[in-house]
């Protein structure tokens, strides 16, 4: 996972239309605590896809969400989630273990929409154009 960093949003085929941070009790809550130097939380969001984005020359090949949790610059975690095929809302609930928490007072959250696989050539550029969703989520200790 490299760097890629960048607060500008594209145009992505896809729009953020629920947004929740739930914690460990599975309450949703403003902001996330660390314990013992850990990190334990779940985003759920719900994605809204226009009929549009079915009707395309190349919607036979594979279509994702990509959660990407960032401190500062640096990726330090990431999640993948499948688009369903023909649905118009895809929800999703992604759980984040992170360990090594040093003090940070925000981490970033990115989703991203892309057809190429984690790994694949030009992944990293495919995120960034594809990103739909930029938001801070803050940390106590």
């Amino acid at each position: 996972m490299g760097t890629f960093y960048d607060p500008d949003i594209f145009s992505a085929p896809v729009y953020p239309v629920q947004f929740e941070i739930i914690n460990e009790e599975n309450r949703t809550v403003p902001f996330i605590k660390i314990r013992n130097n850990k990190i334990t939380f779940s985003i759920s969001c719900t994605i809204y896809i226009p009929n549009n984005f079915w009707i395309r020359p190349y919607a036979t090949v594979d279509d994702f969400i990509y959660f990407t949790i960032l401190e500062g610059n640096q990726v330090i975690a990431q999640q993948i989630g499948n688009l369903p095929e023909n649905e118009n809302f895809a929800r999703y609930t992604v759980k984040f273990d992170i360990s090594n928490i040093k003090e940070i007072k925000e981490l970033n959250l990115q989703l991203a929409y892309t057809s190429k696989h984690a790994g694949e050539s030009g992944i990293t550029e495919s995120l960034r154009v594809g990103r739909f969703f930029n938001t801070i989520i803050p940390v106590r200790g």
